[in-house]
C-alpha cells in the first residue's frame, strides 16, 4: 500500500469512533511507519510518540480494557480450549470485548466500523533464494538458498532456485522460470501468469513442486448500491490462495493443487514436506450478527477435496477466555507430496502478525492493547503456541508479556524453552520518551509460564535488532548510540547481561558470521545539537563486523559506511542478503540516493582482512540511471534478489537477469524477464495509459 493510501486510511479512522478490534490494523500502520522512517533514514522518537498519543488516546474515548495488572502475564492453557458453539455465542463473547464499564452501547460501539485488509504484506518480510539442499538436476550443485532464520525452516521467498533453474517472483503477478545454465546461455523457459486478482507473497521450491501463496481480492457483492452496507473501505474481500504446481517439465507446468482460506495471509513456513501457512480473518460489521448469518462464519476450499467452499463450522472454532478479540487466526497445513491428504484447518478467535517457527513449534504474535486503573496505555504481545504433529498443528498453550517485539527475530525456541525481546512504553510515568521506554527479555516453559527475566534494558531505547544463538542473546538498542548487549541465557531462571558495546548509529539486522562473531547492518549516525537537545543524524548505511569472543567486552571489529542517502532492503528484510562465509562472499542490494544508483554491492568479508567492496552490479546504464526515470519508480530495474550458482552470481530485478563471474564479476549474460509496467498501469503525471 503506497503513502497515499495509507493517509486516506488515517483520515477516515480519524472520523469515526473507533472500537478496540482496530488493534490489527492499528499494529499494521505502526509497523508500516517505522519502515517508513528507516527508508528515509533515521528511526525518530515522533513515531513512538504517535503511538503513544494515539494509545493515550484510544484509551480516554473509553475503547479500551481495564485492568490493574501491568506485571509480566504468562496463562497456563490445557490441551483444549473452549469452543465457540454457535453464533449466539460468538455475539455474546464479543460483546464482553467490546463494553467495558465505559457506558457505550454495543450497537453504537460498532456503528460505522471500518477496517483495512488490503496488501499490507511484503513485509516485513521479502527474502533472497533458493530451496532444499537436494537439486533436481542429475549432479549435485552449489548454489546458494534463502537466507533462513532457523535452520531446516524454509520460508517463502520471491526467488528459488535448484541449482539449475531460477524460479523468480515478478511484480507480485508473474513467475519467471530461467534456465540459469550454462550462465553463458540463459534461457527464459516459460512465465506462470495468475488472475489480475491474485497478488503473489512468495514462493517455495520441493524438488519438482512449486509452491505459491498469496492473496486473493474478491469484490464485494454491493449490487443494490446501499453504501451504508458498504463495511469496508476497500471493495474487496481477501482469502489466503496456496497453489502447487508440477515443474518437472519447465516448459509444461501444471497446476495440481490450490487451496483457499478466508483471511489476510499473514506468514508461511515449510518443513520437510510440509507447508504450514497463517492468515487473519478480521471480523467485519460484528454488530449485525443477526442480521447478517454469515457474519463469524469463515470458509476454505481444498482442490483435493472438491471444488465447494467449506464453511468451518462453529464447534471447530476455539477461543481464549481471557483474550477475546473479532479476529480469526487460521494456521492451514498441508503434505506437499501427497495431494490426497486434506488440508487441516486451526481456528481460533485471537490475532496474529508476525510468526517464528521451529522445527517442532510454530509461535504467533500479536498485540494486545489494554489499560490500567488509572487510564494509562500498555501494549503486551500475546503469544499462541502450536505445536506440528502428523498431519497439522495443535493449540498447546498462550501466553503474554510486557511490550512489542520489533519482528520475527524478537523470538527463539531452545530446550523446549522460548525466549523473546520486547520493547515496553508506560505512559503512567513522565511524558518523556526517554523515561517511558525500557526493554524487556522473558523466558517462558514449554507451557508458556515465566521462568525467566531480564527487565528496565536501556532505558529510553529502543529494541532496533535482536538475534539469539545458542544460550546467548544479541540484543541492539538505539536513541543516541547503538549499544550492543551480549545476554547470558545458560540459566533460563535467571538471565544476565555480560558486556555491552555503545557506537555511533544502529543495527537493524544481525547474521552470525560464526561462534563468536556477528555481522550488523544498519546505519551510522552522528550527532548534533538543535534547540539544545541532541538529536542523530544519519550519515548512511553501514556494515561492521562484531567480535564477540570475550563476552564482557564485545568490539567492533571492522566497519565500513556506504554513504549518505544509500539504503537496502536488507535492513527490514533478511531474506535480501547474500552470505556464504566459505566463499568469503557478501551481497546485497542497495539503493544510494545521492548517487542516483541502485544495485547490488558485492563485497569480500572475512576475518583479517575485514569487509572489501569487490564491485556493484546495476541493472541500469548511465542514460538511464536516474532515480526520476519511471523504470527505477516502479521497480523496474531496481535489483531485489541475489544469488549464486557454482561460480555465478546472479542478480534479479523484475525487468532483468544478470549473470557475473563470481570472482572477476566480470558479466557473462543477461536475460530480460516478462513482467508489469506498472507505468502504463498507473501512469504519472503527463502520461498517458
Amino acid at each position: 500500500m503506497n503513502k497515499d493510501s495509507m493517509d486516506e486510511l488515517k483520515k477516515e479512522y480519524d472520523n469515526i469512533e473507533v472500537p478496540k478490534e482496530l488493534n490489527l490494523a492499528i499494529e499494521k500502520g505502526i509497523k508500516k511507519g517505522r519502515i517508513y522512517k528507516r527508508k528515509t533514514g533515521i528511526k525518530s522518537f515522533a513515531l513512538i510518540a504517535a503511538a503513544l498519543v494515539l494509545a493515550v488516546g484510544l484509551a480516554s474515548a473509553g475503547k479500551l480494557f481495564n485492568t490493574n495488572n501491568t506485571s509480566l502475564i504468562a496463562i497456563n492453557s490445557n490441551n483444549t480450549l473452549p469452543i465457540v458453539g454457535s453464533s449466539e455465542n460468538l455475539e455474546k463473547l464479543l460483546k464482553t470485548y467490546i463494553v467495558q464499564n465505559n457506558g457505550v452501547k454495543y450497537d453504537q460501539a460498532i456503528k460505522g466500523v471500518v477496517t483495512n485488509e488490503s496488501a499490507m504484506q511484503q513485509n516485513t518480510v521479502t527474502e533472497k533464494s533458493s530451496l532444499d539442499s537436494k537439486s533436481t538436476a542429475n549432479s549435485i550443485k552449489d548454489y546458494s538458498k534463502t537466507n533462513l532464520q532457523v535452520e531446516g525452516v524454509d520460508e517463502e521467498d520471491l526467488v528459488k532456485t535448484d541449482g539449475e533453474y531460477i524460479f523468480k517472483v515478478n511484480a507480485q503477478k508473474i513467475i519467471n522460470v530461467i534456465k540459469a545454465e550454462p550462465a553463458s546461455n540463459m534461457e527464459a523457459v516459460s512465465n506462470i501468469t495468475f488472475e489480475d486478482n491474485y497478488n503473489i507473497n512468495g514462493i517455495f521450491l520441493r524438488k519438482n513442486i512449486l509452491v505459491v501463496v498469496g492473496n486473493s481480492y474478491q469484490n464485494i457483492d454491493n449490487q443494490k448500491g446501499d453504501q451504508s452496507k458498504a463495511y469496508n473501505m476497500i471493495p474487496s474481500n481477501q482469502v489466503t490462495k496456496v497453489i502447487s504446481f508440477d515443474v518437472s517439465d519447465k516448459k509444461n507446468i501444471k497446476k495440481i493443487r490450490d487451496i483457499e482460506m478466508d483471511g489476510t495471509y499473514t506468514s508461511s513456513r515449510m518443513i520437510g514436506s510440509r507447508v504450514y501457512v497463517v492468515a487473519n480473518k478480521y471480523l467485519n460489521n460484528i454488530g449485525n450478527i443477526k442480521e447478517d448469518s454469515n457474519i463469524g462464519k469463515v470458509y476454505y476450499s481444498d482442490s483435493a477435496i472438491g471444488k465447494d467452499k467449506i464453511t468451518i463450522d462453529y464447534n471447530k472454532i476455539n477461543y481464549l477466555p481471557d483474550s477475546i478479540e473479532p479476529n480469526y487466526i487460521m494456521v492451514a497445513a498441508y503434505n506437499v507430496d501427497d495431494n490426497k491428504e486434506k488440508v487441516n484447518i486451526n481456528t481460533i478467535l485471537g490475532s496474529g502478525n508476525n510468526i517464528y517457527s521451529s522445527d517442532k513449534n510454530l509461535y504467533v504474535a500479536g498485540t494486545k492493547w489494554t489499560q490500567d486503573g488509572n487510564k494509562n496505555a500498555i501494549t503486551n504481545t500475546i503469544l499462541y503456541k502450536f505445536a506440528y504433529e502428523n498431519t497439522g498443528v495443535k493449540f498447546v498453550a498462550k501466553g503474554e508479556v510486557n511490550g512489542n517485539i520489533t519482528n520475527q527475530f524478537s523470538m527463539d525456541e531452545r530446550n523446549d524453552y522460548f525466549r523473546i525481546a520486547t520493547t515496553e512504553y508506560n505512559t503512567s510515568v513522565a511524558s518523556t520518551p526517554q523515561n517511558q521506554i525500557t526493554n524487556n527479555l522473558y523466558i517462558l516453559d514449554k507451557d508458556m509460564n515465566s521462568v525467566g527475566k531480564l527487565q528496565g534494558l536501556a532505558s529510553g531505547e529502543q529494541i532496533y535488532s535482536v538475534r539469539f544463538i545458542g544460550d546467548r542473546a544479541y540484543i541492539v538498542t538505539f536513541m543516541l548510540t547503538d549499544p550492543l548487549f551480549v545476554i547470558d541465557l545458560k540459566n533460563p531462571t535467571s538471565p544476565k547481561v555480560l558486556g555491552e558495546l555503545k557506537i555511533p548509529g544502529f543495527t537493524n539486522y544481525l547474521h552470525p558470521y560464526d561462534d563468536t562473531h556477528l555481522i550488523g547492518f544498519g546505519m551510522d549516525t552522528t550527532v548534533v545539537n538543535e534547540g539544545g537537545m541532541d538529536r542523530a543524524r544519519p550519515k548512511g548505511m553501514k556494515i561492521a563486523i562484531f567480535d564477540v569472543s570475550d563476552v564482557t567486552k564485545p568490539v567492533q571489529q571492522f566497519m565500513v559506511t556506504l554513504g549518505i542517502g544509500t539504503y537496502s532492503e536488507v535492513l527490514n528484510n533478511h531474506k535480501a542478503l547474500l552470505f556464504s562465509k566459505e566463499k568469503s562472499l557478501l551481497a546485497l542490494p542497495v539503493t544510494d540516493s545521492q548517487q542516483n544508483y541502485q544495485g547490488a554491492y558485492i563485497y569480500n568479508i572475512d576475518l583479517v582482512s575485514g569487509i572489501k567492496l569487490k564491485g556493484k552490479i546495476s541493472h541500469t546504464d548511465a542514460s538511464s540511471n536516474s532515480m526520476k526515470d519511471t523504470t527505477m519508480v516502479n521497480g523496474q530495474y531496481s535489483v531485489g534478489r541475489i544469488l549464486y550458482i557454482n561460480d555465478t552470481i546472479y542478480t534479479l530485478s523484475n525487468g532483468l537477469i544478470k549473470a557475473n563471474d563470481i570472482n572477476t564479476l566480470q558479466e557473462k549474460s543477461k536475460l530480460n524477464l516478462k513482467t508489469i509496467d506498472f507505468s502504463k498501469v498507473y501512469p504519472m503525471e503527463g502520461q498517458t495509459k
